[in-house]
């Protein structure tokens, strides 16, 4: 939508700051999902786990919780932003 639109520029806006999030949001997962799980993750996972699987289970979690939170502010602002809220 920000190509069919031409709204490009809204990217660079503090006011836009959920758009940016949002981009950074997915470019994250992406990355994480795609290319440090296969390549790294899951061995360095694996390893771990066969170690101490309740210290690899707790940074897992860890790091989840952090993501969804990262996530819910994003959705908020997100939502906040469509409605009008930083203007």
């Amino acid at each position: 939508m920000l190509h069919a639109y031409d709204h490009w520029s809204r990217v660079l806006d503090p006011r836009f700051w959920w758009l940016g999030a949002m981009i950074a949001l997915w470019a994250l997962l992406v990355v994480m999902l795609f290319i440090a799980e296969p390549l790294v993750l899951h061995s360095w996972f694996s390893a771990a786990a066969k170690r101490n699987p309740d210290r690899a289970f707790r940074i897992a979690l860890r790091g989840h919780r952090l993501l969804s939170l990262v996530a819910l502010i994003t959705v908020l602002g997100a939502v906040g932003g469509a409605h009008g809220l930083f203007f």
